[in-house]
């Protein structure tokens, strides 16, 4: 099989060190099985995407030496492909149309809150025939996710984890404006680049399992999926995008050199891996923080 990963980040923010290291890590990990990295920019956010993000992740990937396969895709640019998906899905039943009312979900998910349930919606409309629905009323289209059973990830770096369906409620696929939703359009697109890897960071692991039912209901091939540990800073706190972190100087501040893809790889294999180290690392030094080891945690999976 012929590897093919990708990275692709929200232009909602500029290039910072989390996602300078999650792209050398497709990068490492393409490159060292003779595949491709392709990169995609995901702006369906057209409120919070800017061409000044876009211009400044691409120069980021090209200062750092991370190079991609192909042309840049663009996820806005695919909306009309992923509409056709949701037409596939509702004519085999495994869609249906919510005409729940702003109102209704917000009580839904507040009753959902006071009874400590993760479940937020409440599947009203799942088996509802849609005359039922309140005259002009625009529905937005929801999977039809399975009630019962697991849901079960093989990660290569967090290992097998596992979603109770039940906890699991029928997520939106489109907007009632039309507009595919995030979740939806990262499976069509990672299905149509023939996506064989997905290396991404650990916050992204609930996602996987929303995800991976989209797969299931089209009868698509679930990419092998590796979710890394995030780099924390001293207090624990996640590194946060910002225009003062995203720049040149500022990555370089954090040890990332101009081209310095090459030296970070090399740098990699000296950062072993183990249980536990995911938000700090002991050796002779005492105990540190994520911060100081940027390149540990996937790197195990990379190299493997």
């Amino acid at each position: 099989m012929a590897v093919v990963t990708r990275f692709a980040p929200s232009p909602t923010g500029f290039l910072h060190i989390g996602g300078a290291r999650t792209a050398l890590f497709n990068w490492l990990y393409a490159r060292g099985r003779g595949g491709k990295m392709l990169l995609r920019i995901e702006d369906t956010d057209r409120q919070r995407s800017t061409q000044a993000a876009i211009d400044a992740i691409l120069d980021g990937l090209n200062w750092l030496g991370i190079g991609w396969d192909g042309e840049v895709v663009y996820q806005f640019a695919r909306a009309a492909r992923h509409r056709e998906v949701v037409e596939q899905l509702l004519a085999a039943g495994h869609a249906y149309r919510c005409y729940a009312s702003p109102e209704e979900l917000t009580q839904m998910r507040e009753a959902a809150r006071r009874e400590g349930r993760s479940k937020l919606y409440d599947g009203r409309w799942r088996d509802r025939d849609p005359s039922d629905a309140p005259p002009d009323a625009k529905p937005a289209i929801r999977l039809k996710a399975p009630l019962t059973g697991e849901t079960v990830i093989e990660d290569q770096v967090q290992g097998r984890v596992v979603w109770q369906n039940e906890n699991l409620d029928d997520l939106v696929l489109l907007r009632s404006d039309g507009s595919p939703t995030y979740m939806l359009a990262v499976v069509v697109d990672d299905h149509d680049m023939d996506v064989t890897h997905i290396i991404r960071g650990d916050d992204h692991l609930t996602n996987a399992a929303r995800q991976k039912q989209i797969y299931d209901a089209l009868g698509w091939p679930v990419p092998i999926m590796a979710h890394i540990p995030l780099i924390h800073g001293p207090r624990r706190l996640k590194t946060v995008k910002t225009p003062r972190r995203a720049r040149r100087r500022c990555l370089s501040r954090h040890g990332l050199p101009a081209g310095g893809a090459a030296q970070l790889s090399g740098a990699a294999r000296l950062e072993p891996w183990r249980p536990g180290n995911f938000l700090h690392r002991r050796d002779d030094r005492g105990v540190r923080p994520a911060a100081d080891w940027p390149l540990a945690g996937a790197l195990r999976f990379c190299q493997a």
